[in-house]
């Protein structure tokens, strides 16, 4: 998966803010030991400042009250792609 399709599936309910979190981790740590690869077209920014957004999106305000909400989600997708 693509930092776009991970927003996608969690606009689509298809994966939870936990699983985005999760994935968007791992890719960083990824990334940080060198074994990330990205083709000449992406934009890394736009990757990076998406990887961060989602590594952050399973905060919670108080105990089962996200910080975000899907609207944010697609308010950021919108920002970024």
């Amino acid at each position: 998966m693509d930092v776009k399709q991970v927003f996608l599936e969690v606009l689509q309910k298809n994966i939870s803010f936990e699983e985005a979190s999760n994935w968007a981790t791992e890719v960083i740590k990824k990334d940080e030991l060198g074994e990330l690869e990205c083709s000449a077209n992406d934009n890394r920014s736009t990757i990076f400042m998406g990887l961060t957004y989602l590594t952050g999106l399973d905060l919670e305000e108080s105990p089962g009250e996200y910080l975000h909400s899907l609207e944010n989600v697609q308010e950021k997708f919108n920002k970024l792609f």
